[in-house]
């Protein structure tokens, strides 16, 4: 067994332990956040004064989401940082195996979204909404 595989199973290990599974999934979600902050941030060519005024907030504030140990993201934080970069807010709850996917699958961190405006000719791509049942359904 190579030592990439040693490691992975080792993770795995520690993941049976929901105390350590909990806080690998917070911190894993907090740093990908700071880097999609920071990466969105340089592709723009703004400076962090940039994104706070284009956010309606202080660059001191700016400067923390952008801390990879920083983990008190408010709903309504993210969405003003992403009014500001003109780019959608995505919340998903997904199963443990589907989170270690999409870990794995982020070296596209240097990736950074299209704004929503040049997003790629979204008026011709058909958009299907899935729909919750309705709260006033008799079910």
């Amino acid at each position: 067994m190579n030592s990439r595989m040693r490691r992975g199973q080792g993770l795995l290990d520690k993941l049976e332990d929901k105390d350590f599974r909990d806080a690998f999934v917070s911190s894993t979600v907090a740093s990908r956040i700071a880097v999609r902050i920071f990466n969105l941030r340089k592709k723009m060519n703004w400076t962090q004064e940039k994104l706070a005024k284009e956010a309606g907030m202080k660059q001191a504030r700016i400067s923390v989401l952008e801390q990879a140990d920083y983990e008190n993201f408010s709903f309504n934080t993210l969405k003003r940082i992403a009014a500001a970069f003109d780019v959608a807010v995505v919340v998903d709850f997904v199963s443990l195996p589907e989170f270690l996917k999409w870990s794995e699958n982020l070296s596209a961190e240097t990736v950074t979204p299209e704004s929503l405006a040049k997003g790629g000719d979204a008026k011709r791509h058909a958009i299907k909404l899935d729909r919750h049942p309705r709260a006033d359904s008799n079910d």
